[in-house]
């Protein structure tokens, strides 16, 4: 009964800000959520998945390359000043090896990061090389499919791929290539028809995400139509809200009625979901705070010089400072607007 009240209350709060994102920050409805009785309700719900994720029930991402081909506007690749990597084979196996000798209970290996993945060659080998380690844990890609031709989409298919996101910010031309800057809408679409078809069984389950901004705002109400309407089947479908990104540069670059402000005040700061749940290895080895952080302010470990054991610990005593308010040495959260999501964030059961 009460999960489905809450499923209820989550469900309607979701269509409110969703179709009113303006109405919801003029009233401040995002306060109340900071109020009693539903904060220390709330509290007890962020307990309960920190003790999982410090158990390991994490999904582990990496950043194989921070190299991309596409501009977005909401992405900050583009203002960029870390060198540009390409994770190596060699550091790639022993840190896959690592979390297969630790045998954590994680919830999957993810390929993202804030680069384009498909630009590395051995993309594949490492998905095979993860499947064969850890058959039991999915592996999870997201690209914008400017290269999955048909011989990249059958190597990455027969490596054992479990799940694709495919980020197709538009379902016009106009719109489409405004957003993916240096992107060719016909292509990358008869690229995502081509990969479609050539799965067997519905495997890997594929996933559209559409980032909501106001250069592409008219396409969400048809999304789910448009795609139906090209005669494939596609699995799910996301349109998450662009974030700063820890600053106010990045909102400089796009505009969205959807776009949450940052903290103005302590009692927004409640820890964070995605840092929690992930932990991002940058193509160096380096692991960061979260995705957020693309220059590497706060670096946990290195997997090069550092346990896997270590950097769970550095995670958990960041994580802990986080519930206790603490959040006097991470600038990045305390300007990042994905601060304001955590008022509801920890009621999903994964956020990755």
């Amino acid at each position: 009964m009460l999960q489905s009240i809450r499923a209820a209350f989550i469900g309607l709060a979701k269509h409110i800000y969703n179709n009113y994102p303006g109405l919801v920050k003029r009233m401040g409805l995002l306060e109340l959520l900071t109020l009693e009785p539903y904060k220390s309700y709330y509290l007890k719900r962020i307990d309960q998945k920190m003790s999982e994720f410090n158990q390991g029930a994490i999904a582990v991402e990496f950043e194989v390359t921070n190299k991309c081909n596409a501009d977005c506007i909401m992405c900050p690749n583009g203002i960029m000043q870390r060198p540009i990597e390409k994770m190596e084979m060699d550091l790639f196996k022993r840190i896959a090896d690592e979390f297969a000798a630790e045998n954590l209970p994680l919830i999957k290996f993810v390929f993202a990061g804030i680069g384009e993945p498909t630009l590395d060659p051995l993309l594949a080998d490492k998905i095979r090389y993860l499947k064969e380690k850890m058959p039991q844990i999915p592996v999870q890609l997201t690209t914008n499919a400017s290269l999955l031709n048909e011989r990249r989409s059958k190597e990455l298919i027969d490596a054992g791929l479990d799940r694709l996101i495919i980020s197709f910010n538009g379902t016009t031309k106009e719109s489409y290539e405004k957003v993916m800057g240096q992107m060719n809408f016909d292509k990358n679409m008869q690229n995502v028809l081509k990969f479609l078809s050539l799965r067997q069984n519905s495997k890997p389950h594929v996933t559209i995400s559409c980032v909501r901004l106001d250069a592409n705002a008219a396409d969400f109400a048809s999304m789910q139509e448009f795609w139906k309407s090209k005669g494939v089947e596609v699995d799910s479908y996301k349109t998450p809200v662009p974030f700063n990104r820890g600053g106010d540069q990045m909102q400089s670059r796009y505009k969205s009625k959807w776009s949450l402000p940052k903290p103005s005040s302590p009692r927004q700061m409640l820890p964070c979901r995605m840092m929690g749940e992930n932990i991002l290895i940058h193509p160096n080895g380096k692991v960061v705070l979260c995705f957020v952080d693309y220059e590497e302010q706060i670096i946990m470990g290195e997997l090069e010089k550092n346990s896997l054991r270590e950097i769970l610990s550095a995670k958990k005593k960041i994580f802990e400072q986080q519930k206790a308010g603490d959040f006097s040495k991470m600038p990045l959260c305390n300007n990042c607007s994905f601060m304001r999501e955590q008022t509801v964030a920890w009621w999903q059961d994964t956020y990755f």
